[in-house]
């Protein structure tokens, strides 16, 4: 049932994330400004959960090999399609 839970609440979230996303590029802001902003935002949050959580010193034992496929995950789709999404939503109906 927590799966469950989890999911439909993860669900809402993303559902209500591309509306606040649209508001916020209305205007002269940039999709890779928008980007830029909301990575930052990201990383200072998952920062401070680690932290919070207590999860901190895991990041000294992750292997390289999953290092650098998380990045260049994080490069593609936390990135690249973030930035075209944005462009998108920017420029079409939400």
């Amino acid at each position: 049932m927590t799966s469950y839970l989890l999911a439909i609440i993860t669900a809402l979230l993303w559902g209500v994330a591309p509306v606040i996303e649209k508001i916020g590029l209305k205007g002269a802001m940039n999709p890779l400004v928008a980007v830029t902003i909301r990575s930052i935002a990201l990383s200072i949050t998952a920062l401070f959960s680690l932290i919070i959580f207590k999860r901190l010193p895991e990041l000294s034992q992750v292997p390289l090999r999953s290092v650098i496929l998380i990045i260049v995950g994080g490069i593609l789709a936390g990135f690249v399609a973030q930035w075209i999404y944005y462009v998108a939503l920017k420029n079409g109906e939400a």
